[in-house]
């Protein structure tokens, strides 16, 4: 039963890769999409299942995919996703993949847990980074919708520190950072970029797999922290 309910999964997970991966080049080439910034929203859907998956190849492909995201973001005068991109997420995402690696759970790696005290400092040194470099970005020149491209810069820069660190954490900020970037491309869309349609399907894209992303991180900690408890049972046991 359980292999059956995975083949059928694994069957949607495609066929909606499948479908997206059309509809980006599709719209891409009918709207006059410029093709260095259609190929890493391509590139990108595998990207994400990979990750959605907690497999550790998928930060491999994501960090050269994130140098091709910050040439199509500065194009667009979002510097701190250009910024966030090439300087972060493609260096960072690199790192992870050797983290992870080294210390392997399967395709995966251990994941851990903040203590309250942490995640409160985690938050608050968020909310202060966001404040600072709201009004650095909404200083410079050209930028554009300041609010929604800062929150993508320091929750998608937390989010990709956080996952280096396999820390259960990365969710909350992995959430607020695929919302923040389903905003932005709206706001383009409705501004008249029909051009952008290719970001605003891979958004959509990431949303799913970020939604089975955090359901799958959330089964593989359950269950780490259970062999956990169970070794430690049998340690006890033995000790006695």
């Amino acid at each position: 039963m359980t292999e059956t309910k995975i083949r059928r999964g694994d069957i949607f997970n495609y066929a909606l890769l499948a479908v997206c991966f059309i509809a980006i080049l599709t719209l891409g080439i009918l709207s006059g999409q410029k093709w260095f910034k259609m190929l890493p929203a391509l590139v990108s859907l595998a990207v994400m299942l990979l990750n959605s998956r907690v497999n550790r190849l998928g930060f491999l492909v994501g960090g050269l995919n994130a140098l091709l995201y910050a040439v199509g973001y500065f194009a667009e005068g979002l510097y701190g996703l250009a910024i966030q991109a090439s300087v972060v997420s493609a260096p960072v995402q690199f790192v992870t993949f050797a983290r992870w690696k080294k210390r392997a759970y399967g395709t995966a790696t251990v994941l851990k847990k903040l203590s309250v005290k942490w995640e409160i400092v985690l938050f608050a040194a968020t909310a202060a980074v966001w404040t600072a470099a709201f009004f650095v970005i909404r200083g410079l020149s050209g930028a554009n919708q300041s609010a929604l491209d800062v929150t993508c810069l320091v929750f998608g820069t937390a989010a990709t520190f956080l996952t280096m660190f396999a820390l259960m954490e990365t969710l909350a900020f992995q959430i607020v950072n695929i919302a923040s970037s389903l905003a932005i491309w709206c706001v383009q869309l409705a501004q008249g970029e029909f051009a952008e349609i290719t970001y605003f399907i891979g958004a959509l894209f990431s949303a799913y797999c970020t939604v089975v992303l955090c359901v799958n991180w959330v089964k593989l900690y359950k269950r780490q922290c259970a062999a956990a408890t169970k070794k430690q049972h049998i340690e006890n046991n033995a000790a006695t």
